[in-house]
This record gives C-alpha cells, sequence and structure tokens, in this order.
C-alpha cells in the first residue's frame, strides 16, 4: 500500500517543516512493513512571491535550513524540490506535478506544513484504504471547532460547544488530551457537505488523477472548493439525473489534525473569517525579515475568473466519460 504526501513549502513556514518532520518520524513507527510513504515535498523561492533583493534573509539561508530537516525522513522515499523560477507557483503547481508523473500509488495526500496531527493518523490513512471498496472518495480526519456550521461535519463533538468566534482560541495541542479519552478509531461515512480543511486529507488515487487541478489553477488556490462544487454538482439529481461518479467521504472518527494558528482578535479591515489576526512565533521572525509581496488578491481573481468553467468543464467531462462506457449518446 502506498500514499504519495505532497508537502508545499514557504521560506517563513521552514521550522514548521521541522516539527512537522518529527511528527511524521514518529508516525513512521505505527506502521506496518508494507505501508510505503513517499514525500514530494517542494521549498518556494519563487521571486513572484519574495523580493528576495530587500530582503534581509537570503535563499542560500532558506535552502540549507531545509536540507537540514530531511535526516528525519529517512524512512520514508522523498522527493525534495525547490522551486527557484519567476512565476507564481504554489500547492496546486506541487500537486499537479504529482498527478501527472508516472509514479502509482494508492493514494494522494495533502498535508499543510503548519499542522499538528496525532501521531497514529498515518496508520489509520493506510488501514482506511484498505478498508474502504469504492474507486473514488477522500479521507478526512476530525478538526477542532472552525469559523461556520459547514465545518461542523468534521469537527470532533469535543469541540462542538466552542462558539465560532473563538475557533483561534482552541489551543492546537489540545488534540492531545481529546485523543486520549476518546473511545477508539472509526471509519465513518459523511453524508452530509463536503468538506476539507487541506491540513492532512487523503484522496483515493483514482478519484484525483480522475478530476485533477485545471491547467488554468496556479499558486495557492481552492482546491477543496473546486472538488466540492464539482460533487456537489454531478450529486444533484436537478442538474444530473445520473450517476455519473460514485463518490463518497469519509470520516476518521477521533483522530484529529489542527492547524499551528494562534488569535487574538479580528482585525477590523479582514473580511475573511479564517485569518483572525493570525500569529505564530514561528513565522514571525522570518516574516519581520523578508519581503513578502502581496500576490493574494492576483491569484485570486485567476483563479476566480475561471472557476465556473473549470468546474462545468469537469462535469461535462465526467458526463461524457459515463456515456462512453455506458454506451449512451
Amino acid at each position: 500500500m502506498k500514499i504519495r504526501a505532497q508537502i508545499h513549502l514557504m521560506p517563513y513556514e521552514i521550522d514548521h517543516l521541522f516539527l512537522l518532520h518529527h511528527q511524521l518520524k514518529r508516525s513512521s513507527y505505527h506502521l506496518t512493513e508494507n505501508d510505503k510513504l513517499e514525500l514530494d515535498v517542494v521549498l518556494n523561492l519563487s521571486n513572484k512571491l519574495i523580493d528576495w533583493n530587500d530582503s534581509k534573509l537570503d535563499k542560500e539561508f532558506f535552502i540549507e535550513k531545509y536540507k537540514a530537516t530531511q535526516y528525519l525522513t529517512d524512512w520514508a522515499t522523498c522527493r525534495y524540490n525547490i522551486y527557484d523560477g519567476d512565476e507564481m507557483y504554489g500547492h496546486l503547481d506541487n500537486t499537479k506535478s504529482a498527478i501527472e508523473d508516472d509514479i502509482k500509488c494508492d493514494g494522494y495526500l495533502g498535508i499543510g506544513p503548519d499542522i499538528h496531527f496525532h501521531e497514529t493518523l498515518l496508520y489509520y490513512m493506510f488501514r482506511s484504504i484498505e478498508m474502504i471498496k469504492d474507486d473514488y472518495y477522500w479521507i478526512s480526519p476530525q478538526i477542532p471547532k472552525m469559523w461556520d456550521s459547514t465545518w461542523d461535519c468534521l469537527v470532533h463533538e469535543h469541540f462542538l460547544d466552542v462558539p465560532y468566534e473563538d475557533h483561534r482560541k482552541i489551543d492546537t495541542y489540545e488534540i492531545e488530551r481529546v485523543m486520549r479519552n476518546s473511545s477508539g478509531t472509526q471509519l465513518i461515512e459523511n453524508d452530509k457537505n463536503y468538506k476539507w480543511p487541506c491540513w492532512f486529507d487523503l484522496h483515493s488515487a483514482k478519484l484525483i488523477e480522475l478530476i485533477g487541478i485545471p491547467d488554468s489553477f496556479t499558486g495557492y488556490g481552492p482546491m477543496d472548493t473546486f472538488y466540492s462544487s464539482v460533487l456537489e454538482l454531478i450529486r444533484n439529481p436537478e442538474v444530473i439525473n445520473i450517476k455519473v461518479l460514485d463518490f463518497h467521504h469519509y470520516i476518521l472518527k477521533n483522530q484529529l489534525v489542527s492547524d499551528r494558528w494562534r488569535c487574538t482578535e479580528k482585525r477590523d479591515d479582514d473580511p475573511a473569517p479564517w485569518n483572525h489576526s493570525q500569529d505564530t512565533p514561528l513565522r514571525n521572525f522570518y516574516l519581520n525579515n523578508l519581503v513578502v509581496k502581496d500576490t493574494k488578491n492576483e491569484q485570486r481573481e485567476n483563479i476566480n475568473k475561471n472557476y465556473k468553467n473549470e468546474v462545468i468543464n469537469v462535469v461535462n467531462r465526467l458526463v461524457k466519460l459515463y456515456e462512453e462506457q455506458n454506451g449512451k449518446k
């Protein structure tokens, strides 16, 4: 059984990579000899995103730190890359590269560098793949409270009563205590709205290789929203009256993952509910010594202008494929 994990890393996340590798190393001791993890890691030094000429830290500093963490992954097959070009680049590009190469696997695991997860989560991802007989699915761990009710299908019962406005005040490491007091891991199917936070979610290889990522999507963008839009459309009988894809969303109950953000107050000029005065000391040192260019609006606009058409294109392609396979015109 083989899982390929994609990790995209900005230079100011370099210390998070050490913590992530440390937790993956701990996780490795729970795996069986047939559980194979391959890491597709990329350090993003794009000149489009960072003004290196005016930054106090240079690229070589981050390259050396990047290399220094790699001893912790000697137990896995790793492909460490560095993007050092002038184009927009991000996690979407790293994932596309993995999908489009010729290295086969059973599932693709997107891992955010700034997360914390229980050391048995990776083991249960492998066991879930063995249990699931479907071809097209994704698997999500449970999470702490998020900013609105659309995420409640993934929220662990311990955090359900936390007010939405207090979701950023949850201590990341509280998931350790919650795990200790939980009554075993269960794989359950989610029949509500489809959600995944892009923290530690696994997609079956057949699903992600079928839907893919549009060529027009570059840099950082809403891969989760895109997949949810496609899958919600094809299961809506008012839109398509045939079942073009037998998709399933599974949740690993009592396996938790959380991001490492800390929050004080929401900025008045920040409309995004997930950007509550985000603060983490591990990033701040680097952000104070780097000149990060403001490309968020450009990335958002590039994706939004093609978003609806790309969703429709994928849905139409799935319908056509279904009709070809079932002899319909």
